[in-house]
């Protein structure tokens, strides 16, 4: 085998390789001349392949006894540092890439390099040490890294949050009597509640805002923004004295609960109690909530700036709440005579007997042929029945939490969800699903947030040529002329940021309805039924089993197969789908 000598350069940067054969018989591979330079005192540096290969040719063109030229095979290469800053510049990472035979990275090294990246928090020198450390150990061309600095997380506040002391009427509605044997007594919700003067009703607990954090380059990472929110006094009640976020009755009534969201409160009504509805009692139009033992008959009328609670049956009749209206027993009504047509006249709405409107929710096992309008949700624990409906939030066909009733033809309006046990029947019969009206309402919202903020831009913009145009001429800042067109133009800009902060919000809202509006029919989605969703119409072709319609991103209707029961409470995940 050739004699082989490895030498450093000169320079001391790369290593260089002499052969020497002593016949032509003398044979080295390629292999075999790496192996010797892996146990060289220069296996540390960077092998460059080619001049392996140069090396053999070279000893094939020398002549035996004679040394090769040399050729250089490795080179040295220093440690190479890298800082890397999280995308949000919390975290601050120190990669070293080891080098080969060169020279290492030291702790200053690192922490000049952090500083020259701007790094001036939380900078961690005992992380930079064990960096440093595990770098000099790891083989040639081994990438170490760690998280050398870290700066202060922000600290989340917390939204403002209404705390209600006492039942109300529905409450009650959905909490039925537990009988002595365990068993729940459907129709049985207890005895109506009621509240004395200076009793206790609702707690606000206030907003407690964020700290905002800081990152590793030194500025402010921001927290969210908390939601604050007012308590509301109704009727009968009035902020504490003595607590100023403590709510409390100021007379004896029914409570009540007002507002939603960051702006809640209630109210306690003067009620009135009544036997029964009917002929006897005659029609009834009350300030206050009005409770009702038994039936409410066919063609009578209540009014009620309250709550209406009813113990028993509402035939064709109608009612009016200011808060809700509960029915214990259900609802049947039926349909007026159809309008006719007259000529150059619209054609009337279909008529009914029952109707039943209210600011809050409607509750009750069944309805049959009857005109609802809530401010809130309708629930129904059975049957919903050739109905005309219109609920600002959802229509729920199921008993408790579990969808099991049914939902059969009428036209049904919904601002967030329609969901039933069944919907439709097997004979096809036509009915409608509008989900249509909280978009539509927030789309225009959008759209005339955009014209609005279009125009006053454009208006500012012609303001700031005028100012420009007077400071040409040599118009002084404290001319009047130029303090009016001054004045117009920072109220313009001012009102644009009001307006795109509140498109901003508008937008977010309709991105959050886009995930709540929808159609879920646990058991079955008959064909005839029609779902419309703004200019989109859609008529089911074929029975469905266990489906959920969704809407898309592009206002588009998805058919989602579920495998779940399906529950009011919270928002169903998509692992609870097939596909």
């Amino acid at each position: 085998m050739p004699q082989v000598q490895f030498n450093l350069t000169k320079d001391q940067a790369r290593v260089e390789v002499v052969l020497e054969r002593a016949s032509e018989e003398d044979k080295i591979s390629y292999d075999e001349l790496k192996q010797h330079f892996l146990e060289s005192p220069f296996a540390n540096h960077l092998p460059l392949e080619k001049g392996f290969q140069q090396a053999l040719g070279k000893l094939l063109d020398t002549p035996p006894g004679e040394p090769t030229p040399a050729t250089e095979v490795a080179q040295r290469t220093d440690a190479e540092l890298r800082i890397v800053l999280s995308r949000n510049k919390f975290r601050a990472s120190a990669e070293i890439t080891q080098g080969h035979g060169g020279k290492k990275i030291r702790n200053m090294d690192v922490v000049v390099a952090a500083r020259k990246a701007g790094v001036v928090q939380g900078l961690d020198t005992k992380a930079v040490g064990q960096l440093v450390a595990k770098a000099a150990e790891a083989a040639p061309g081994t990438v170490s890294r760690e998280v050398i600095a870290e700066g202060r997380e922000p600290v989340e506040g917390s939204d403002v949050r209404f705390e209600q002391l006492i039942p109300t009427l529905e409450d009650r509605a959905t909490q039925p009597k537990e009988r002595e044997d365990g068993s729940v007594d459907m129709k049985d919700y207890g005895k109506f509640l009621s509240v004395q003067e200076g009793q206790q009703l609702m707690r606000r607990h206030p907003a407690k805002p964020g700290q905002p954090g800081l990152s590793v380059l030194g500025k402010a990472i921001p927290c969210k923004a908390v939601k604050v929110g007012r308590m509301t006094p109704g009727t009968g009640t009035e902020i504490s004295p003595d607590d100023p976020e403590l709510l409390i009755a100021t007379r004896s009534g029914i409570p009540r609960r007002l507002g939603h969201g960051f702006a809640q409160g209630m109210a306690v009504e003067q009620s009135l109690s009544l036997k029964a509805v009917n002929l006897a009692s005659g029609h009834v139009e009350f300030e206050g909530t009005v409770m009702v033992e038994r039936d409410v008959a066919e063609d009578m009328r209540v009014i009620a700036s309250g709550d209406i609670c009813v113990g028993g049956l509402v035939e064709a009749s109608y009612l009016q709440a200011g808060g809700s209206v509960l029915v214990a027993k259900g609802m049947i009504g039926r349909q007026l005579q159809q309008p006719k047509p007259v000529k150059g006249k619209p054609i009337e709405a279909l008529k009914y007997a029952l109707v039943v409107k209210a600011e809050g929710d409607i509750r009750t096992p069944f309805v049959q042929t009857g005109d609802l309008t809530s401010g809130g949700s309708i629930y129904v624990d059975n049957l919903l029945y050739h109905s005309r409906v219109n609920a600002r939030e959802l229509v729920w066909v199921g008993k408790g939490e579990v969808l099991n009733g049914k939902l059969i033809g009428g036209e049904i309006n919904a601002g967030t969800s329609v969901q039933a046990g069944i919907i439709g029947m097997p004979s096809g019969v036509l009915g409608s699903i509008d989900l249509s009206a909280r978009l539509r309402q927030e789309q225009e919202s959008i759209d005339r947030l955009r014209t609005e903020m279009n125009q006053v831009n454009e208006q500012e913009v012609k303001l700031a040529a005028m100012i420009n145009s007077l400071l040409k001429r040599g118009v002084s800042n404290s001319h009047e002329k130029m303090q009016r067109l001054r004045e117009a133009h920072t109220a313009d800009h001012e009102r644009v940021a009001e307006l795109f902060k509140q498109l901003k919000e508008s937008e977010a809202e309709f991105q959050r309805l886009l995930g709540e509006v929808r159609v879920v029919a646990r058991q079955t989605l008959h064909a005839g039924v029609e779902i419309r969703l703004l200019d989109r119409v859609e008529r089911i072709g074929r029975d469905m089993s266990a489906i959920e319609v969704r809407v898309t991103d592009q206002l588009g209707l998805e058919f989602v197969p579920m495998i779940s029961t399906t529950r009011r409470q919270g928002k169903i995940s998509k692992s609870r789908y097939q596909g």
